[in-house]
């Protein structure tokens, strides 16, 4: 199985997904940030199966903000961000009521 790593950076829609230089996908919810990885790649290479792809998001540090710009707001603490989340049976969004991680 091969692994894809890929940098998750906030933006006020969302998630840019970035895994290489003028490579990346976006995502709103961050629960689905590693089916999207996957799905971008379908599309990008579709004659590959990606379902057995392991995806690693590395989230980026929130960007500090400093006197100098203050139209940003202010400074928001690092918080862990859910892009994996264990499915369990009872989950409605699993499949046949199996359990997966996601």
């Amino acid at each position: 199985m091969s692994t894809v790593t890929v940098t998750a950076r906030r933006w006020a829609g969302g998630w840019e997904l970035i895994l290489g230089k003028n490579d990346a996908t976006q995502v709103r919810n961050p629960d689905r940030a590693i089916q999207q990885v996957r799905d971008y790649l379908d599309t990008r290479d579709p004659h590959i199966d990606h379902s057995g792809v392991e995806v690693v998001v590395i989230p980026e540090p929130e960007r500090r903000i400093t006197p100098e710009h203050p139209r940003n707001g202010p400074a928001q603490e690092e918080k862990p961000l859910p892009f994996t989340r264990k499915r369990t049976r009872s989950d409605p969004a699993c499949p046949d009521g199996a359990s997966s991680q996601h």
